[in-house]
């Protein structure tokens, strides 16, 4: 007799009844279930991720989503494997989130010496960023602050 394989649950039992009412709508139910997974989807998250101030964000987000997607969970048993699929994709979204958005630092010393440029040299800077101050004012505010930066360290 063949008997149907148990989906492995990644924190205490969740009554299909307490799934199917948020999936209704039900808030409270799914405050129950929040309850019960929000350990295991930071666990998840701090696996993938490395950082707790990300796995916290990745596990709110996570709630977010779940909620959002409730609806369209087609089979209440697998809710541990849905909700584990939702983590992942959130950690990775994070991940490629963060590579796009690289920062680089300006050394305090470089700052210094561009502070204590003498005054000629100063109006001579400034005349050769005007043209580029024109067209930065027509560019989002990132691209022009990106181009601000990469300016400030190439000096």
């Amino acid at each position: 007799m063949r008997t149907r394989r148990e989906e492995p649950r990644i924190g205490p039992a969740i009554d299909r009844s307490t799934i199917d009412r948020a999936r209704n709508g039900d808030r409270d139910a799914f405050e129950l279930i929040v309850r019960a997974r929000k350990d295991a989807v930071y666990r998840l998250s701090f696996a993938i991720l490395g950082n707790e101030a990300d796995a916290r964000d990745a596990m709110q987000d996570t709630l977010v989503a779940a909620w959002r997607q409730l609806r369209g969970l087609r089979n209440a048993h697998r809710f541990d494997a849905w909700l584990q699929r939702i983590v992942v994709n959130v950690a990775r979204q994070l991940i490629r989130t963060k590579q796009r958005r690289r920062t680089r630092e300006i050394p305090a010393s470089t700052v210094e010496s561009l502070a204590g440029i003498p005054a000629p040299a100063n109006r001579d800077v400034v005349a050769r960023l005007r043209p580029i101050d024109r067209r930065l004012q027509r560019r989002p505010w990132f691209v022009a602050a990106a181009a601000v930066m990469a300016l400030v360290v190439a000096l």
